[in-house]
């Protein structure tokens, strides 16, 4: 029977690691935190499909602008007694309203310059929703690789601790070296604890952006080194930086589009049509037919204020185009040398094979109790300053990349 009890309890406790380990493979199955699924998911930002409305509202604004006015029909019965004989009149009339000024052609031009400035914003939101959710998925796989760190770091330093404790007496060093060394733990578990507080941080936006089905949280095996073309600052110096400076274009020339529509307000609308009358009176019937005309007077105003406002938007818009220009030459000098800087940085750091080369030496020599207590712990936080050092010099170059991509348009040199 006491037999039968322990195959049950190990069939049990088999159990429950193989559907803890099921558990663990499910989450990880969330998100393979590669390059290639990042990218697969990174076109289906639930924003850029917001982007995609915007587009087509103004596709469907450039139809309505096109629209016509539609002719009016009137009728109009009177009928009244006159020394005892009815009389009827009837009057029928169909107008037509012509815009004049060319008021259709202005609200067409308008609205497809609203159009081409909608699109091109699109494609520059775009671009900053997808490098600001790499630099985010990038950051994930670093804390991936730093939990790892800490975590063996604090596993090491535990042993350590462990083994003083074991001895039956110590002596003042060994006191000392002890209280240290479990000061070292709480200040590593503090880190780990301020990167999970951190990766939750940054998991839930990326859950939102890629349409994740759970958290992600990235694995140390998952974290690769960015790597940037050689020629990537040569191609992009021989382009011109156009997003912003285009941007700044489309918007003058929309400035433009309006002040001719408000030129063209300042005409009346002419409306015309046929009149058909009849009248009956008695046992005689009269029909008639005309026309009406009916054209407003331009005697109260003649929209000069909406001409004024029009022109000072284009003045602004040719002000703000030619401080973008500046702007943009000064910029993409700027975010160049940020970007050229940070690379020879990056030439110069322990990579991150090197330090795990360092880890696992320091490892292999604390095991052996080479190592002593105070050079323990001054290794174990050299290895993660220098960790810190680099991680933080890649975020560096990827919102600097994000900077250039933005000034130039390059938003497939991101991949």
């Amino acid at each position: 029977m006491f037999l039968y009890i322990i195959v049950c309890t190990l069939l049990a406790l088999s159990f429950a690691n193989f559907a803890g380990g099921a558990e663990v493979t499910k989450e990880n199955a969330c998100f393979d935190f590669k390059l290639e699924s990042y990218f697969a998911r990174a076109n289906q930002i639930p924003q850029l499909k917001e982007l995609e409305y915007q587009v087509e509202i103004f596709k469907h604004a450039r139809e309505k602008a096109s629209q016509r006015p539609n002719p009016e029909l009137s009728f109009q019965y009177i009928q009244g007694d006159q020394f005892g004989e009815k009389v009827i009149s009837t009057q029928t009339q169909i107008v037509h309203t012509m815009e004049l000024g060319g008021k259709r052609a202005a609200r067409v031009e308008a609205a497809e310059s609203e159009l081409k400035l909608t699109e091109l914003q699109s494609r520059v939101q775009k671009s900053h929703l997808i490098s600001e959710s790499f630099i985010i998925f990038h950051k994930l796989r670093q804390i991936g690789r730093k939990k790892t760190l800490l975590a063996e770091t604090l596993r090491s330093f535990e042993q350590i601790a462990a083994r003083f404790k074991a001895r039956g007496t110590r002596g003042p060093e060994e006191e000392v070296a002890l209280s240290t060394i479990e000061m070292v733990i709480g200040g590593y578990q503090a880190q780990s604890n301020d990167l999970l507080n951190e990766e939750n941080q940054l998991a839930t936006p990326l859950r939102f952006l890629l349409d994740l089905d759970c958290l992600p949280l990235a694995a140390k095996d998952s974290y690769q080194p960015i790597k940037i073309q050689d020629t990537l600052l040569d191609e992009l110096g021989a382009s011109t930086p156009w997003p912003k400076l285009e941007l700044a274009s489309l918007e003058l020339q929309s400035a433009n589009a309006k002040y001719v529509l408000e030129k063209s307000n300042s005409w009346p609308d002419l409306e015309i049509g046929p009149i058909l009358q009849s009248e009956f009176e008695s046992k005689d019937q009269f029909y008639s037919v005309g026309f009406t005309v009916t054209l407003p007077l331009p005697l109260l105003n003649v929209n000069a204020g909406g001409r004024a406002e029009a022109f000072e938007q284009v003045r602004l818009k040719e002000w703000q185009r030619q401080n973008t220009e500046r702007l943009q030459k000064i910029e993409a000098a700027s975010s160049s040398e940020r970007l050229k800087s940070s690379l020879k940085i990056m030439q110069k750091l322990a990579s991150p094979a090197e330090i795990d080369r360092q880890h696992q030496r320091a490892e292999s020599l604390m095991a052996r109790g080479v190592l002593s207590t105070s050079m323990s712990i001054e290794v174990h936080r050299q290895l993660i300053d220098f960790t810190d050092s680099y991680f933080e010099t890649e975020i560096d170059i990827l919102e600097s990349m994000a900077e250039v991509i933005a000034l130039y348009g390059k938003l497939e040199q991101l991949q």
